[in-house]
């Protein structure tokens, strides 16, 4: 009888929030969002080879090339904790090696933990017939942004993140991410979120007073299913720039220096602390990447905006 094995080489992309409404906590007291997202051409890559006896419980090697002393190289690792959810249901060969190249900052609000777990999950479950929905469910039990990411494209993103309503986009844009210094603790953003907004965080979603309506995600989404870019940055919002810029209002220069550049709309992504500029074309964002630079306002960086799925 033959051992099984298993090999797969695949690629984990970031995310951009293009708009963040913050709608207040649910029955269970998490905060329930609706969202924009799209992917982006930046984009981690991954290997994973397996072999041995079928388990519930295998053996992980994992080893992590780039990102920082933050990124976690064991069991905290979110793509090593979605291997082991996978195989909690489902099982696979004991040995497991996993090589991880980050290219996506941490803490930057980019979903690069999430498009790793979401990378491992498609990896393991698509070649098994799972679909994309059943591997989000698996998903949502570890993080929001996972069942995104397993897709990826554009969708509008509602609850804790795993209602996923996917759409077209007509065309790409050029993107200028910029990455501060200052690191945003995705927990320390609600609960100042909560602070400010005292109404809203001791109601429960059904009572909550929603202030912000729903028009501007379909005019934001409609202005990306015909590709025009006005339309879409004329609805960029994030209800989480509000804590970050009350802690650190020097940030609000970022914002700032890219439409200075010749970005066409420029908005902080998911909790920070990455800030992006849209532009029209990559002279457009390459100028305003030079600009950014030469503020010295952090890591920067030029990608673009990704429709296809993995």
């Amino acid at each position: 009888m033959s051992t099984p094995r298993f090999a797969a080489i695949t690629t984990a992309h970031a995310k951009l929030n293009l708009a963040l409404q913050v709608l207040g906590l649910d029955a269970c007291g998490y905060h329930a969002i609706r969202s924009v997202m799209i992917s982006l051409e930046l984009a981690d890559s991954l290997s994973l080879e397996a072999e041995g006896s079928i388990t519930r419980t295998p053996s992980v090697d994992l080893e992590v090339r780039g990102g920082g002393h933050d990124v976690p190289d064991d069991d905290r690792n979110l793509a090593v904790r979605a291997l082991r959810l996978f195989y909690e249901e489902h099982g696979g060969p004991s040995t497991v090696r996993m090589r991880l190249r980050k290219r996506i900052p941490s803490q930057a609000g980019l979903g690069g933990g999430s498009a790793d777990a979401a990378a491992v999950l498609r990896a393991l479950g698509i070649p098994r017939g799972l679909s994309y929905d059943e591997l989000g469910e698996l998903g949502a039990r570890l993080g929001s942004d996972i069942p995104f990411a397993i897709k990826g494209g554009a969708a509008l993103v509602s609850g804790r993140g795993e209602h996923v309503q996917p759409f077209p986009v007509r065309g790409s844009w050029w993107v200028v991410l910029v990455q501060p210094v200052e690191r945003i603790s995705t927990a320390w953003c609600y609960r100042r979120w909560d602070e400010l907004n005292p109404d809203m965080s001791r109601s429960t979603l059904a009572t909550a007073p929603n202030t912000r309506p729903g028009c501007r995600l379909q005019d934001l989404q409609e202005g990306l299913e015909a590709g025009c870019l006005e339309d879409v940055v004329a609805n960029l919002y994030n209800d989480l720039e509000h804590p970050v810029f009350d802690l650190h209002p020097h940030l609000q220069e970022i914002p700032r220096v890219l439409r200075e550049g010749g970005c066409a709309g420029a908005l902080m992504t998911g909790s920070g602390s990455c800030f992006f500029g849209l532009a029209h074309s990559r002279a457009i964002a390459r100028t305003a990447a030079a600009l950014t630079r030469a503020r010295n306002l952090g890591w920067v960086h030029i990608t673009r905006t990704r429709q296809e799925t993995p």
